[in-house]
């Protein structure tokens, strides 16, 4: 039987586990001075991050186990091509969500 006492240990011991790893670091990097190369390659983690999130969604592997395109990475490719010419957020982030209602809308 799940009791009170259980209960709260298993939420606050998760809760340490989940907080730990997140805030641990920024503690440990406001306290030592960390050199300049290694400031410099921190900064392209949010863009590799990204990358991997738009990537893992924009490709998927289908039931043979080949890799499937879909209209996804087309999209993407364009709205790539368009913040690449323009470079301009607002310009971009619009022609990609309409040209994706277009292309849901049409397929």
């Amino acid at each position: 039987m799940l009791t009170l006492g259980y209960f709260s240990a298993v939420v606050v011991g998760a809760m340490l586990v989940t907080i730990i790893p997140r805030v641990l670091p920024f503690i440990l990097a406001t306290r030592f001075d960390l050199p300049p190369r290694v400031v410099k390659r921190l900064q392209y983690i949010p863009v590799c991050l990204f990358g991997c999130l738009i990537v893992e969604n924009l490709i998927s592997l289908s039931d043979s186990g080949t890799y499937r395109v879909d209209e996804r990475l087309v999209v993407a490719l364009l709205t790539l091509v368009i913040a690449l010419k323009t470079k301009k957020l607002l310009v971009t982030v619009l022609f990609g969500i309409l040209l994706m209602a277009g292309v849901r809308f049409l397929f």
